[in-house]
């Protein structure tokens, strides 16, 4: 599947993602995601990032230039995003952040 994520999106879908244990082919497709969504060398010069020296971890970016890449995503790669998703929806944590991933990945489905 291709899909257009931006880079606030990336990020998102980078914290929701399983983490522990789970079977080794579960891992491998993992691991080739979270490569993927990653942020590169080449993000955080195209979208200046950069570090907030006050909250440690944190970082701005230009959100002028974040109009997303394009990804491709297969299948099973999408069922885990789809399943991070609706855990995120099962324990009412979704916030208004999330809502422009929602209606990417699982476009048809309401809400609980």
């Amino acid at each position: 599947m291709k899909i257009s994520l931006t880079l606030r999106e990336r990020i998102l879908l980078l914290s929701i993602l399983p983490k522990g244990e789970g079977s080794l082919l579960m891992q491998r497709v993992l691991r080739e995601l979270k490569g993927k969504l990653g942020v590169s060398d080449e993000d955080w010069k195209t979208y200046d990032i950069e570090q907030l020296p006050d909250v440690p971890g944190a970082v701005k970016w230009n959100l002028e230039k974040d109009k997303g890449v394009d990804f491709e995503l297969g299948d099973k790669s999408i069922e885990i995003i789809k399943e991070a998703l609706r855990e995120l929806d099962k324990q009412k944590k979704v916030t208004e952040d999330f809502l422009s991933l929602y209606d990417k990945i699982l476009p048809t489905e309401d809400a609980a």
